[in-house]
């Protein structure tokens, strides 16, 4: 009885070191949990920050550690009024994207909102002005490289354009991206028409020389200067890019030469509208 008196106690004693020690630990646990907490109150605090710039005005620094207010209306159009009776597309494009990055103050969340759907509904204007008009310039370009570089252009100011699910924004936004794919092709088109030209041109000065200088008198002899001829002017022609009706004429002015010049000539010939070093012109060129 003795012995098992003893044991309870010592079992009493155990379990009251175990309590008192995970008490203890658990104490210890919440205090950790506190602490992390505030870590990340500051943490969070400072990233906050961060959203606001010092030209935005819109990080108050009293203490040490910077404070965040929120943005109003009133700072919107500040930052608006900034860029002027008549922005450029780019300019506003930027302030816009700076009021998305915003915490707005309770309460204002709604006039904010107007206030931005009409600074981006006249981006839209802009961007669709600026799109149409560097448009008009590529296909009104002297080069193909012009006209390349002009639409880039308004490919790159057609990407500031303010999408919503308005079936009017969005129908106006599917105009201007169908246009613009339009516009690669008529480009393409283009640039055939004016290499075609040019080709029409050298295979015109080719014949020309040909009826002033052919001999009939002793063809193969005499007619050897008609290569020299052919190859100035014809040499920089590349057939694979002609449309059917000047290949045709291509042709024409090569065999009619072949036929007023020697074999040996005619090897001479297209050895040397064939030679590597000779560099043909390309549609790209155009």
């Amino acid at each position: 009885m003795k012995d098992l008196k003893e044991l309870l106690l010592v079992a009493s004693v155990v379990i009251s070191i175990v309590g008192i020690g995970l008490i203890s630990f658990a104490l210890y646990r919440l205090g950790s949990i506190g602490r992390e907490m505030s870590h990340v109150r500051n943490d969070l605090q400072i990233v906050l920050s961060k959203v606001r710039t010092e030209e935005d005005g819109l990080v108050d620094e009293p203490g040490t550690e910077p404070q965040v207010r929120f943005a109003t209306v009133g700072d919107a159009e500040g930052v608006v009024q900034k860029l002027g009776d008549n922005p450029s597309t780019e300019r506003l494009a930027e302030a816009i994207l700076t009021m998305d990055g915003w915490l707005i103050k309770p309460g204002e969340e709604e006039r904010f909102k107007k206030y931005k759907l009409g600074r981006q509904s006249r981006l839209r204007q802009l961007v669709k002005a600026e799109v149409l008009a560097h448009q008009e310039a590529a296909l009104g370009a002297a080069t193909s490289a012009e006209g390349v570089k002009e639409h880039a252009e308004a490919g790159r100011i057609l990407a500031m354009y303010p999408m919503s699910d308005e079936p009017s924004v969005v129908g106006e936004a599917k105009l201007l991206a169908t246009r613009q794919a339009e516009v690669v092709g008529r480009l393409e088109a283009l640039r055939r028409q004016r290499y075609n030209r040019w080709a029409t041109d050298q295979i015109e000065k080719s014949i020309d020389f040909y009826n002033a200088n052919v001999s009939h008198f002793n063809p193969f002899n005499d007619n050897a200067v008609l290569v020299d001829s052919l190859v100035k002017h014809l040499g920089e022609v590349d057939p694979a890019g002609l449309e059917p009706a000047v290949l045709e004429l291509y042709n024409y002015v090569i065999d009619r030469t072949k036929g007023s010049i020697s074999e040996k000539n005619k090897l001479e010939l297209a050895k040397r509208l064939t030679d590597p070093s000779v560099r043909r012109k390309a549609l790209g060129d155009f």
